[in-house]
């Protein structure tokens, strides 16, 4: 089976997902280990190449396109932008946010704005997540502006010291 491995953290963290955009797990690459975490399974290597080639995993490195979808947000929820066009939207006051779902039939729900969510390892950026997401990991959000939202994981990872 062919997986395709999306950057998420530039060089730092990808999300493993198969040929129908399904999510099966994780690449994180620290100092001289990369760690994979593939449908539960966890696997250490000495180099990114030799996970990649050992899963059959190719990488689909183009953040400026990922970047570009999030910038051309055309629909909003009170303020915060969505992926797509809400339906069924409401507030969730104990989580702190708006919440949508895609079509008017569908029960999977979606937050408006942008994120910060940690994961094992670190924080990462997020567009209208899925709420799952957010009520399985500690997040930050929601923010406005992509600019906003980089400005908080950029303090988050610590890049701010002087």
């Amino acid at each position: 089976m062919q997986l395709l491995a999306k950057n998420i953290l530039p060089e730092k963290f990808w999300i493993i997902e198969n040929i129908n955009s399904a999510k099966l797990g994780t690449i994180q690459v620290a100092p001289e280990k990369v760690r994979v975490v593939l449908n539960g399974n966890k696997y250490l290597y000495s180099d990114f190449a030799s996970a990649l080639e050992e899963h059959n995993i190719s990488t689909s490195t183009d953040p400026i396109s990922q970047q570009k979808s999030t910038e051309e947000a055309e629909f909003h929820m009170d303020g915060y932008p969505t992926k797509d066009k809400p339906y069924n939207g409401t507030y969730d006051a104990k989580m702190g946010f708006n919440m949508y779902t895609k079509t008017d039939k569908s029960s999977c729900f979606y937050a408006a704005g942008y994120y910060i969510i940690r994961f094992d390892f670190a924080w990462a950026q997020a567009f209208s997540p899925k709420v799952m997401t957010l009520k399985r990991n500690e997040f930050c959000g929601p923010y406005k502006s992509e600019i906003e939202m980089k400005e908080q994981l950029r303090l988050h990872n610590g890049k701010n010291k002087n």
